[in-house]
């Protein structure tokens, strides 16, 4: 994107980030040299935050998360994808980060951990994918999920903002979504993942309507019960459907009227890698 386009002054952003307020900057000012402010702030993870300057595009790894990240990025599931359907990140040294710093407002300087991300030439979002492109997207989504999970790893969410295009090619853009995974632990993401991935899907190749206008109207795309109520009787058939679609928007109407603290619920690692 060139430095005058609308996008460059909204910043390149994962799910973490969202626009709190509109702030417009002239290109070529102080303030136009770092267009994350406090307007900019992180939302659904404050352990992780993506900030935008014209030197380059960086994330903000908090004390808490810092020991995980790092883990991460010593890993064999980084070491092997970085740069190629997972963004690469480089970590700034401590004169980088302190001169990184120095220029944040001091409510945006609790972070022990800086990354350095290349700068996407197009930011896309869901509701501008084709439905190849959201299939392409969710299959990138579960192979990182599974792969993840092989080498200690989970994501703890599945939104499409996880994911940007590269030259036509998915890449998994929110390092900071990664967190060790726990034994036995479901994946914090399936409902999310559900509803931003599954239920858009099928609702284009099950009836024929498309995705994109759902995610104009919600953040969510599309609940999970709200599907298994104009789905054809005939996906209560499919194995697949039924359990990812049907019994999960049971359980969930279930869970809002139940009177009893739920139990605890243990998943295999073999049944989380296959998911």
């Amino acid at each position: 994107l060139g430095a005058g386009h609308p996008r460059c002054r909204r910043g390149w952003r994962s799910d973490r980030t969202t626009l709190l307020g509109e702030t417009e900057v002239e290109v070529g000012t102080e303030e136009a040299r770092l267009v994350s402010s406090p307007a900019i702030k992180s939302f659904r993870d404050p352990l992780s935050s993506v900030f935008v300057t014209e030197e380059g595009v960086y994330r903000g790894i908090t004390a808490a998360l810092e020991p995980q990240t790092s883990a991460l990025l010593g890993s064999g599931l980084f070491l092997a994808r970085a740069g190629k359907d997972i963004i690469a990140a480089r970590r700034l040294s401590a004169e980088e980060s302190s001169r990184l710093t120095e220029r944040l407002p001091a409510s945006e300087r609790a972070f022990d951990l800086w990354l350095e991300h290349p700068r996407l030439p197009l930011v896309t979002y869901a509701y501008e994918w084709s439905f190849t492109y959201l299939r392409r997207a969710a299959e990138l989504h579960l192979d990182l999920l599974s792969a993840a999970v092989r080498e200690g790893f989970v994501t703890v969410d599945g939104t499409t903002a996880n994911i940007q295009f590269d030259a036509g090619s998915p890449v998994f853009i929110d390092v900071g979504s990664f967190r060790r995974y726990v034994p036995g632990q479901p994946w914090s993401g399936y409902r999310q993942f559900c509803e931003q991935f599954l239920a858009p899907l099928l609702l284009g190749c099950r009836l024929g309507i498309p995705h994109n206008g759902l995610y104009k109207g919600s953040l969510s795309a599309l609940s999970v019960d709200g599907l298994s109520l104009v789905l054809p009787a005939t996906t209560w058939l499919s194995p697949s459907i039924l359990g990812h679609i049907h019994l999960h928007a049971l359980s969930l109407r279930r869970s809002r009227t139940a009177t009893m603290e739920p139990s605890a619920v243990t998943i295999p690692q073999s049944r989380l890698i296959a998911l």
